[in-house]
């Protein structure tokens, strides 16, 4: 039993009311293979690694399944053999916890580069989120440059959102144009 209090001079009420919960969802069975530090293993061959992640057949909520969202969505690491790290893109909103869990997999607490490659929700999504609701990723993951390919419309609402959401967490964004090199 619990009690209900609400404003005014009303006294507490008791309450048998059930809560609802939703069921708790277990992301790692979508995580990759990867579980040692991919920065120091970069650093010591020398090499260029890369991991792809891609959210395909990832199914977050299967009574919100809609066949065709879940075909698509990528997402992929780069570790240069100084160190930095580039991720491109990152899949749909809902991949965040995946991509959360691969990255701590990966011991990697920031990136140096965010690369968003369009301003579609199965690429941006999961760092920046959709119009409708932010992703807390730029909270957990520090990202200290966020690299965005304008869509047609400089002022489009996903443009918009991604300067937005870099401008509150103190992320610095360019945005790239055809001829643009970095």
């Amino acid at each position: 039993m619990g009690l209900m209090a609400g404003c005014g001079n009303q006294e507490a009420a008791e309450t048998t009311a059930p809560v609802e919960t939703e069921p708790a969802i277990d992301y790692s069975k979508y995580y990759g293979p990867w579980n040692y530090d991919v920065v120091a293993k970069a650093k010591e061959d020398g090499k260029l690694h890369y991991y792809f992640m891609s959210n395909e057949g990832v199914i977050i909520n299967p009574a919100e399944v809609d066949s065709t969202k879940y075909q698509w969505g990528d997402c992929c690491l780069i570790v240069f053999p100084n160190g930095q790290t580039m991720m491109i893109d990152s899949g749909f909103y809902e991949f965040r916890q995946v991509l959360y869990g691969n990255l701590q997999q990966m011991g990697i607490k920031e990136l140096d580069y965010l690369v968003i490659t369009h301003p579609h929700s199965d690429h941006q999504g999961g760092a920046i989120g959709t119009p409708k609701v932010t992703s807390d990723f730029l909270d957990i993951c520090k990202v200290k440059q966020v690299y965005h390919v304008a869509f047609n419309n400089p002022e489009s609402e996903a443009d918009e959102l991604v300067k937005n959401v870099c401008a509150q967490k103190n992320v610095p964004t360019q945005f790239l144009e055809q001829g643009d090199s970095f």
